[in-house]
């Protein structure tokens, strides 16, 4: 993994690209985010809280349904500039805790 070092074009890109996802991606996307341990412990040794994921799924799903796609879209968003992690090569930034949800610093590339 490697930081960012992008142009604003290309960290706005991340954005657009985030609105590109599918309702389940953002979804999900959104879940790990809301399931992660931000300081790691001895009874979550990978960050993520399993217990909390389910919840986090569905109340992702219940505010897509609900026309408030575009706020997790932000908080997505958000938490990536926050992380400012992308792939080694820098082509796609991550836009979840673990790195297995990642969008593109071109516009609609995947």
């Amino acid at each position: 993994m490697w930081s960012w070092s992008h142009t604003a074009e290309g960290i706005d890109n991340v954005r657009r690209n985030i609105g590109l996802m599918s309702d389940d991606e953002i979804a999900v996307c959104y879940a790990e985010i809301r399931a992660r341990i931000p300081s790691k412990c001895a009874y979550f040794e990978d960050g993520f809280h399993a217990g909390r994921y389910p919840f986090a799924l569905a109340g992702a799903r219940a505010k897509i349904s609900k026309g408030m796609r575009e706020l997790i879209e932000d908080a997505i968003f958000d938490f990536a500039c926050e992380q400012a992690l992308c792939d080694n090569g820098g082509f796609d930034a991550h836009v979840c805790p673990f790195g297995c949800h990642t969008v593109s610093f071109s516009f609609g590339v995947e």
